[in-house]
C-alpha cells in the first residue's frame, strides 16, 4: 500500500473510533476537539480534551500554577507495556504511583493519558489496544483515589511512534518497545462524556 493510501486509511480508522465535538477556544472561536470512545468493564466511555490551544501531544503546562509545574516537572511521564499487553508491571506501577500521588496532592491538576502501540496489528486493533493502555493507567490512578474528573484518555494507536528502527541500527524491537506506552500529559482539561 502506498504512503498516501496508508495515511488515508489511518485517518478513516481514526474517524471511525472517534467523534468530533465542538469546544469554544478562549477568544470565542470554535474549534474541534477529539473525543475517544472505548469499551471498558464499566461500559462505554467518552473522554474529551480541551485547552487554551489545540492539543498537539505536548503539554505547555498552560494554566498550571508554579507549584503544580514544579510538582510535575521531575515526574517520569511514560509508562511502557509489553508486546500486546496493557497490564502494569512493577516499573510501570512505580511510575503510575508517583504520578497518582501528585494528582492526589493537587486536586485541580488535570492529566491526559494517551495510549500508543507499535505498528504491528491492524489499525483498528491498535486503536483499541492504545485505549486499553490509557484506561489501565486511568484505572490505577482511580484505585489510588484520584478523581475521574482529573483524567482524560485518548488512543493514538500506532499514529505517534516514539522511535525509528534506524535510530537503533535497524533494531525494530528496541524501537517498538518505545512505541508501546501511555504518556501522561499534564495541563489538559477534561470535558464531555462520562469520565
Amino acid at each position: 500500500m502506498n504512503k498516501t493510501l496508508k495515511i488515508a486509511a489511518l485517518a478513516v480508522s481514526m474517524l471511525a473510533l472517534t467523534a468530533c465535538s465542538h469546544a469554544t477556544k478562549p477568544g470565542g472561536s470554535a474549534g474541534h476537539w477529539w473525543q475517544s470512545s472505548s469499551n471498558s468493564d464499566n461500559g462505554t466511555q467518552a473522554n474529551g480534551v480541551a485547552s487554551g490551544a489545540q492539543f498537539n501531544g505536548q503539554s505547555t503546562y498552560a494554566g498550571l500554577t508554579s507549584a503544580e509545574q514544579e510538582a510535575v516537572a521531575p515526574l517520569p511521564k511514560k509508562i511502557y507495556f509489553g508486546f500486546d499487553k496493557y497490564n502494569l508491571n512493577g516499573q510501570a506501577t512505580n511510575i503510575a504511583n508517583q504520578n497518582a500521588q501528585v494528582l492526589l496532592q493537587n486536586p485541580s491538576l488535570h492529566a491526559l493519558l494517551t495510549g500508543n502501540t507499535d505498528p504491528r496489528g491492524s489499525q483498528d486493533y491498535n486503536f483499541h489496544l492504545g485505549q486499553r493502555r490509557a484506561n489501565a493507567v486511568k484505572d490505577y490512578f482511580m484505585q489510588q483515589g484520584v478523581s475521574a474528573s482529573q483524567i482524560c484518555t485518548l488512543s493514538y494507536g500506532e499514529l505517534k511512534p516514539a522511535a525509528n528502527p534506524a535510530q537503533f541500527g535497524g533494531n525494530v524491537e528496541k524501537a517498538y518497545a518505545l512505541d508501546r506506552r501511555t504518556e501522561i500529559v499534564y495541563g489538559q482539561t477534561c470535558q464531555g462524556g462520562s469520565q
